[in-house]
C-alpha cells in the first residue's frame, strides 16, 4: 500500500503512526525533518545462505545512495535515521572499512557541504553516542536499549530498563 505522508511516499503503513519509509526519502515528524536510509551488509553473512537467511538487497543500491545524497543536499534534513553509521564513527568490526554501506555514507558526508544535526543508527547494537563536527551520532543497544531526547533539559539520556 502506497500513500502520501507530507512530501514523502510511504511504502507501507504498519500501524497507527508507524510507517515503512523508502531509502533516501525525507519526512517531517513533529516539525523535525528526517531522512531515512535503512540497510547494511550482514556482519555474519559468511555463516548464512544467500536468499534464505541473507539477501543482497539488505544493502542500499547505488541508486538509493544517489537519492539519499540528493535529498541530503537539497532538503537538508535535521536528522538521519539509518541502519548503519558512516566510517568516521570508529567501530571495531572486521572488514567494516571494506563494507559498501558505511563507505557510501561516509562519501555522502565528505561530498556534502551540509552536516545533519543528528544521526540515529542501530546496526552495531552498542548503546553509544559520538559528536563529530556539528553532528551527534547515536547507536541503539542490543536488548532494546535506546536514546531518549530530553526536551526539558536539552540533551539525550539512555533508556532505563
Amino acid at each position: 500500500m502506497r500513500e502520501e505522508q507530507g512530501s514523502a511516499k510511504v511504502e507501507l503503513v504498519l500501524g497507527s503512526g508507524v510507517y515503512f519509509m523508502s531509502r533516501g526519502l525525507v519526512e517531517e515528524i513533529d516539525s523535525i525533518s528526517h531522512i531515512f536510509m535503512g540497510g547494511a551488509e550482514s556482519t555474519d553473512k559468511q555463516n548464512r545462505v544467500e536468499n534464505v537467511s541473507w539477501w543482497d538487497l539488505e544493502q542500499p543500491t547505488h541508486k538509493e545512495f544517489e537519492l539519499f545524497f540528493k535529498n541530503l543536499e537539497e532538503q537538508k534534513p535535521d536528522t538521519v535515521v539509518a541502519h548503519e553509521l558512516p566510517l568516521r564513527i570508529e567501530i571495531r568490526r572486521t572488514r567494516r572499512n571494506q563494507s559498501y554501506t558505511p563507505q557510501m555514507l561516509e562519501n555522502a558526508l565528505k561530498l556534502s557541504d551540509y552536516q545533519p544535526r543528528y544521526w540515529m543508527a542501530g546496526h552495531h547494537h552498542i548503546l553509544e553516542k559520538w559528536k563529530i563536527k556539528k553532528t551527534k551520532y547515536f547507536c541503539c543497544g542490543l536488548h532494546g536499549d535506546f536514546w531518549l531526547r530530553d526536551d526539558i533539559h536539552g540533551g539525550w539520556t539512555k533508556s532505563e530498563k
